[in-house]
């Protein structure tokens, strides 16, 4: 997120944990005019006056060619029209001098390496959004003109090929925030004829969605649920555009405040900044109050917690003068077994979301620590081993997880250290369990 101060026109770029408490870490400072980001391909590009700075967060600007294999060594020395053949040792050493070369080059013509390098001057870009991995667009209210931005690594920096996409409508004066959905780029802008415009990739044609007036004013846009979200700030709401249901609230009671709660219920100052995560989420930029709020459904949480409830339920756990009715003596085991397969699929489905399959798992990653998910399965299998060694001496017996639980263990070991000073045998111990 950008952190904008309208006094000196900076922004501080701000990384943000989503944990309990969020973490924030500061990125980068002193960003002139910075009110615009978006990220892309493993980085973040944020508009500023100075250009578009790239900022690594999951990939590199410059090419790592030590850990470039054949294939990859042929395919960027042809890209640069350099000869390819011969074994890796003088591939690497023929495209280390090639981005030496280039490198000095930057040096001398007094190039970033950590801002995008456009084959074309352009004037201040104001607002950004990733079309693709490789496809930026960006408009500049200036020019009144809206970019596409082919992107590519050159092996010292990010390069950026120009094309003009599409100008402004008739009557609007600013672009405010862009989104790109389904072959389509949405975007949002001020000015007499202003609103949430849509404009069609395919076939460059574009149309006005929704119009603004006294009583609206479309300024953040992202893409949610089959349709555009979009913030409001003259009715300090969070609206929603659907070409079947057309406008409806989404948050907000229409009131300034800041009590939040209820979709229908909350409050909102000046909610500007809108985005959307995995299509279910969106985060919320009130700029008076100068705070970030979510706006998502409960299902999923409701989910979560009644498995948990199950787990309670298995061991009796509940709150002081509580009745819970327990569960049938022959369904303990596959209720565990059950809870555990779920917060698998649980992490699973992140894994899959986050494209992380190597490190584990935890909390700030949006699931249950990886030692949760150990634990649960350890707690289903111990269950399921202690039914089993119990069913080959009676096979009648049930059993009865309350008897597991820490307090009746430690009542249990408390008694048998006062019974036999000198310590219990293993076998008073099962004999007493």
């Amino acid at each position: 997120m950008l952190d904008f101060a309208p006094t000196s026109k900076q922004s501080r770029l701000i990384k943000l944990q989503l944990h309990n408490p969020v973490r924030a870490e500061v990125v980068m400072e002193k960003l002139s005019g910075a009110q615009s980001l978006c990220a892309c391909n493993g980085f973040v590009f944020v508009c500023t006056a100075d250009g578009i700075v790239v900022v690594e967060h999951t990939n590199q600007r410059a090419i790592k060619v030590h850990s470039l294999k054949k294939p990859e060594l042929i395919a960027e020395l042809t890209k640069t029209g350099i000869d390819a053949s011969g074994n890796v040792k003088e591939l690497k050493e023929r495209l280390n001098a090639q981005f030496l070369q280039l490198k000095t080059r930057y040096t001398s013509e007094q190039k970033r390496d950590d801002v995008l390098n456009l084959n074309k001057d352009v004037a201040v870009l104001d607002v950004i959004c990733s079309a693709s991995d490789e496809v930026l667009l960006a408009s500049c209210n200036t020019q009144q003109q809206i970019y596409q931005i082919s992107v590519e690594k050159d092996g010292v920096g990010l390069t950026g090929s120009v094309t003009e996409l599409v100008a402004y409508p008739e009557g609007t004066e600013k672009v405010a925030s862009m989104t790109v959905s389904n072959g389509h780029l949405y975007f949002s802008s001020e000015g007499p004829k202003g609103g949430l415009f849509q404009f069609n990739l395919g076939s460059s044609v574009t149309s006005c969605l929704v119009t603004a007036s006294e009583q609206c004013k479309v300024h953040g846009v992202a893409a949610f649920n089959e349709g555009i979200a979009f913030s409001d700030p003259k009715a300090h709401q969070i609206k929603h555009y659907s070409p079947s249901t057309g406008i409806s609230v989404l948050a907000g009671d229409g009131e300034e405040g800041r009590g939040k709660g209820r979709a229908e219920f909350a409050n909102f100052m000046q909610p500007t900044g809108l985005c959307s995560e995995f299509n279910c989420n969106l985060f919320v930029c009130d700029s008076q109050l100068g705070e970030i709020s979510i706006v998502t459904g409960l299902q999923g949480t409701c989910d979560f917690l009644s498995v948990v409830g199950k787990l309670y339920r298995c061991f009796g756990v509940h709150k002081k003068h509580q009745v819970v009715t327990p569960l049938e003596a022959d369904k303990y085991e596959e209720t565990l077994m059950s809870i555990a397969r779920y917060i698998k699929h649980s992490v699973d489905e992140v894994r899959e979301v986050t494209e992380n399959q190597k490190k584990s798992l935890n909390g700030p990653d949006g699931t249950v620590a990886s030692k949760t998910v150990d634990s649960v399965q350890m707690i289903a299998d111990g269950v399921l081993q202690l039914d089993g060694n119990l069913q080959a001496v009676n096979a009648e017996y049930k059993v009865n997880l309350e008897s597991c639980m820490t307090g009746q263990v430690e009542s249990l070991h408390a008694t048998h250290h006062l019974k036999h000073d000198a310590g219990a045998h293993v076998l008073d111990y099962a004999e007493s369990f």
